[in-house]
């Protein structure tokens, strides 16, 4: 690509690093001049006052109402079972004691 002597290389690099900068800062000034120009009608607008919440925004509507209950239910044509149909008899009152009770580990020992 180079086929000059290094110093004109180095001339000619040199140059259009000038010029990549030259074209650098012209867009810089181009986008300050859109910014202000941007601040200029930002400040021509009327600032406009945000409206206040209401306090207590009403509930929406339902869409569609709530059908009427049946008015005579079908009775459940399979109830569940019951379960326990006949009461337990009475517990025996003097069920019979352990004949080899294991000692609580944790009990105290009487002294």
């Amino acid at each position: 690509m180079f086929t000059l002597r290094p110093e004109r290389e180095v001339v000619r690099m040199k140059r259009m690093m000038m010029e990549v900068v030259r074209m650098m800062m012209e867009v810089v000034r181009m986008m300050k001049r859109m910014m202000m120009e941007v601040v200029r009608m930002m400040m021509e607008v009327p600032a406009e006052p945000e409206p206040e919440p209401d306090p207590e925004p009403e509930p929406e509507p339902d869409p569609e109402p709530d059908p009427e209950p049946d008015p005579d239910p079908e009775p459940d044509p399979d109830p569940e079972p019951d379960l326990d149909p006949e009461p337990d008899p009475e517990p025996d009152p003097d069920p019979e004691p352990d004949p080899d009770p294991e000692p609580d580990p944790e009990a105290d020992p009487d002294p």
